[in-house]
């Protein structure tokens, strides 16, 4: 599977199956993605995107605890215990850090 999220992508990442964005089902963080590869300190693999967090709903409502954070969702497509992981992190909106303004990359 072609992995067509880069670092700088603006992204929702799911936190269950269901897809909702509204009512009390919707539970996912909006942010960036400022690297891929291993999750601190004890990832095993190195399948995982780093987002930072610029918006977090859970349970259909706003949260802030997150918010600034790096959450470290699967890589899309990742084998896991349940399968392949399918689309849970989604594009908002196309790579955009500016060359100096944040240090990402692959880890």
């Amino acid at each position: 599977m072609k992995n067509e999220i880069t670092v700088g992508t603006k992204v929702r990442s799911f936190d269950f199956a269901g897809r909702e964005l509204t009512g009390e089902r919707a539970c996912y963080v909006e942010g960036t993605v400022v690297a891929k590869g291993k999750c601190p300190p004890v990832c095993v693999c190195s399948k995982h995107y780093h987002i930072l967090v610029a918006r977090q709903v859970f349970g259909g409502r706003e949260r802030t605890e997150l918010v600034g954070e790096i959450v470290y969702p699967p890589l899309n497509g990742t084998e896991g215990m349940f399968g392949a992981t399918d689309g849970v992190v989604k594009i908002v909106a196309g790579p955009a850090l500016r060359s100096g303004t944040l240090t990402a990359g692959i880890i």
